[in-house]
């Protein structure tokens, strides 16, 4: 699949992960997805090859996946 990176099949992927005890993986991804946010704003999607945000640029679905992954990513950290 080379289409673009979307915030719910995202968060869906990272949830799948941890359900079946990949965590690792999990948060791996979490921390590149939250990367892609923070270089990129949050917009409806974006490129998969070069991380450029595609569509909408201000898209509350990305905005809400990267506040719920961030607050995971604190938490494991602490």
């Amino acid at each position: 699949w080379r289409g673009a990176i979307w915030a719910p099949t995202t968060l869906i992927l990272i949830d799948a992960l941890e359900r079946c005890g990949e965590k690792e993986a999990a948060m791996s991804i979490s921390e590149k997805y939250c990367e892609l946010i923070h270089q990129n704003g949050f917009a409806e999607n974006f490129n998969a090859l070069t991380g450029e945000g595609l569509r909408d640029l201000s898209f509350t679905w990305t905005a809400s996946v990267f506040i719920y992954l961030a607050a995971k990513l604190q938490q494991e950290a602490s």
